[in-house]
């Protein structure tokens, strides 16, 4: 019986042994030794620093690009401004240096605005004035509307012919005998010789006023 009692104490012993000789292997759980952590870290860094290198060098060239673009465009901007401005001024000189004189048939005319416009004394209207030179001697024509409500006698009016100073350059005494009847009118013309015309600036007709206030009453 004592032996066998031994025989289990040493089988039990041994049992001991090799629990004792399991629970060695979890100093094993030191080897956690391999810090993969920061090496996947930096591995990622190392890969994100990659993808930013060619993002600014696009951005650097789409930069460039625009402002490439908009020097064109603001050269083409400038071109076409100054080709605009060489348009007008020749324009402009063409109209400066257009002649006032209109040349028909051997014959110039005056084109002065403030020569031919029309003029109305005392409801008579002086319209369609013209003035021509045929290189001797000039002509001046209008027709003398009347405009009021009772027929007169157009008689003995004056014309006067002024450079741009308003100097008198010629005077026409018209020793006419016309009656016209209301809303009727006439064509006129008087010849002044030797005299060039073409360059007057200011035409004036005087009627004798009491003579139409006369006829009107």
């Amino acid at each position: 019986m004592e032996s066998k009692k031994k025989v289990g104490n040493k089988k039990s012993t041994g049992v001991r042994r090799t629990t004792k000789s399991s629970v060695a292997p979890k100093r094993t759980v030191k080897k956690k030794v391999a810090v993969k952590g920061p090496t996947t870290v930096k591995k990622t860094v190392k890969k994100k620093e990659s993808v930013k290198v060619p993002s600014k060098s696009v951005r650097n060239v789409r930069n460039q690009a625009a402002v490439k673009t908009k020097r064109t465009i603001n050269v083409k901007r400038i071109i076409i401004l100054l080709i605009v401005i060489i348009l007008i001024i020749f324009a402009l000189i063409k109209i400066v240096s257009k002649p006032d004189k209109k040349v028909t048939d051997k014959l110039v005319y005056n084109k002065n605005e403030s020569f031919i416009k029309s003029q109305k004394i005392d409801g008579i209207v002086f319209k369609n004035i013209n003035c021509s030179y045929d290189g001797k001697n000039s002509l001046i024509s209008y027709t003398i509307v009347n405009e009021t409500k009772k027929k007169i006698n157009l008689s003995n009016y004056d014309v006067f012919v002024k450079d741009k100073k308003k100097v008198i350059i010629t005077k026409i005494v018209a020793n006419v005998q016309q009656e016209l009847e209301p809303k009727k009118g006439v064509d006129m013309a008087n010849s002044v010789v030797g005299v060039d015309l073409t360059d007057a600036y200011y035409l004036e007709l005087k009627l004798k006023i009491d003579d139409v206030k006369d006829k009107k009453s």
